[in-house]
């Protein structure tokens, strides 16, 4: 078997064991050294294996496991395209075009667009209820409106209403969720 396949089984094992062990010690304390230990496992390819870890073992999303959740998906976002686009791609070089792909597939601009507005609506919407009180929109809603494609809108209202601007899954999630749009639209068009 490849050396590259060992070693990617290896670490996703490992990711998803260490995930398990982790979601296991959040219910009593939160450890830091093993969130920052499992972003590493993350970086190095074992992101698959930690979400099927979150999917078994931990499945409720909290504040303190929302910013590996969100890290450990953009990177595996981002590994996968690469890899995809790396085994699928005809050797040559690279292409940045992306307004070529939305002149091409206005669709896509629109649906960027609509999903943005919507995702920004949200924050103000969420921002109005945190100031009097009423009911809150989930964090995971928010932030699966950013992973969906309105990262832009997430941006845009956090700075705007200045919401969501202290928590570090929005604060550091949301410009990596954005990132991770960026990359993911690259691969794309050297793709097609």
């Amino acid at each position: 078997m490849d050396k590259l396949i060992i070693y990617l089984i290896c670490i996703n094992i490992l990711g998803a064991v260490l995930d398990g062990v982790t979601a296991a010690r959040r219910r009593r304390t939160s450890h830091k050294a093993l969130s920052v230990l499992l972003g590493i496992i993350a970086i190095a390819g074992g992101a698959p294996g930690m979400i099927i870890a979150f999917a078994l073992c931990d499945r409720t999303a909290s504040k303190t496991n929302m910013m590996l959740r969100v890290f450990t998906v953009c990177v595996c976002v981002i590994e996968l395209a690469v890899f995809m686009t790396w085994k699928l791609r005809p050797v040559g070089k690279w292409s940045f075009a992306f307004w070529d792909v939305f002149v091409e597939y206005r669709w896509t601009l629109w649906f960027v667009a609509a999903v943005s507005v919507v995702t920004f609506v949200m924050f103000g919407i969420d921002k109005y209820r945190a100031i009097k009180g009423g009911y809150r929109i989930p964090i995971a809603v928010l932030l699966g409106m950013a992973f969906a494609g309105g990262s832009i809108g997430a941006l845009l209202g956090m700075v705007v209403f200045r919401h969501k601007i202290r928590k570090n899954y929005f604060s550091v999630g949301v410009p990596l969720i954005l990132v991770m749009q960026v990359v993911l639209m690259m691969c794309v068009v050297n793709l097609l």
